[in-house]
């Protein structure tokens, strides 16, 4: 769900949402959200995701995603999952702004 129809398909994130939802099932709800978390993880610190856009928008969809699953639903993003202050820092130092704003403002706006 999170690497095959989240990352690709954002129109769809409230169907995706709302199926999770249906099945009251916390134990997929909890992988689905670690699962967002290792995508999420993996594509910021892709060196695919400086070069590629695709991958840059990928990324910015699964931040949206991921607001879905938390901060719309009054969740919070535990500091231990993304640090998002050290992220923006990090990236600044780095020269990877272009890959963490939007992220960043994605899960925000959720």
């Amino acid at each position: 769900l999170v690497e095959e129809r989240a990352k690709m398909q954002p129109n769809y994130h409230h169907v995706y949402l709302e199926l999770v939802t249906l099945l009251q099932d916390k134990a997929l709800w909890d992988e689905v959200l670690r699962e967002t978390y290792i995508s999420v993880s993996r594509m910021l610190n892709s060196e695919a995701t400086m070069q590629n856009s695709t991958e840059r928008t990928h990324l910015k969809n699964l931040g949206g995603w991921l607001g879905l699953l938390t901060l719309a639903r009054d969740r919070p993003i535990r500091h231990r999952n993304i640090a998002f202050k050290q992220l923006l820092i990090e990236a600044h130092d780095t020269k990877r702004l272009i890959i963490i704003i939007p992220f960043v403002c994605k899960v925000l706006t959720q």
